[in-house]
């Protein structure tokens, strides 16, 4: 299982030099590290676990040294345990636990907020998806890139115009019933589609397969079939 992350790390202080970061390869089986208790966060386990056996374990934990708590990382620590990695890389820091309890909470809210511009993220899953036939390992499927494809032709028709060369909805339904292929589209409230996203990365991993198109068609068979 490859670990990055072994690089010298240094930390910005003001507008003074870096100083080194303080780096160690921690053993999972040493008891020194712990989720933190107060994380409101409710991270896909599963879809980590998978990105850790495609991509390796990347990055590094941020935990307070006083007390081994993670800030930074609460859920890959979790997925490595699982995949039964040896050792992660840690980044220990000095804080109080009001200190600690803010960064925790920043952490979180910084990707909460965060968007996507969709044509861009579009095209590098159709690269990622072109160079290794999957999208295994990116914590997407072929149903979230068809979905995205959808609603980008969408709208295009919508504000009347499409780029050179793109279907339309209506030509890509007419490729899906070619290939004898039809699309469910389920929509949900934000809370609901977490819920359901992170439920089918179970669902992927426990059935051993790769789309949520098979995963839900394994679920409803073994159920009503």
């Amino acid at each position: 299982m490859a670990i990055f992350g072994r690089e010298a790390a240094t930390e910005a202080q003001g507008d003074g030099p870096a100083a080194p970061l303080d780096v160690e390869y921690v053993s999972l089986s040493s008891g020194r590290l712990s989720v933190h208790p107060k994380n409101a966060r409710r991270g896909d386990v599963a879809m980590i676990r998978e990105s850790i056996r495609e991509n390796g374990f990347y990055g590094s934990i941020i935990a307070q040294r006083s007390t081994g708590q993670i800030l930074v990382g609460n859920h890959r620590y979790l997925a490595a345990v699982e995949e039964g990695l040896p050792e992660i890389p840690v980044v220990w820091v000095d804080k109080t636990d009001a200190e600690a309890a803010r960064l925790l909470l920043v952490d979180n809210r910084s990707s909460d907020i965060g968007t996507y511009e969709d044509s861009s993220l579009v095209e590098l899953l159709e690269l990622v998806r072109d160079d290794f036939d999957t999208l295994l390992g990116t914590g997407y499927q072929d149903d979230d890139l068809e979905a995205l494809l959808f609603g980008l032709e969408a709208a295009a028709v919508d504000m009347g115009h499409l780029m050179p060369d793109t279907p339309t909805p209506g030509e890509r339904l007419e490729d899906y019933e070619a290939a004898n292929i039809r699309s469910v589209i389920l929509p949900f409230a934000l809370e609901e589609y977490n819920v359901v996203v992170e439920q089918l990365a179970r669902a992927r991993a426990d059935l051993n397969v790769e789309t949520n198109s098979q995963a839900v068609a394994r679920l409803v068979d073994e159920h009503y079939g």
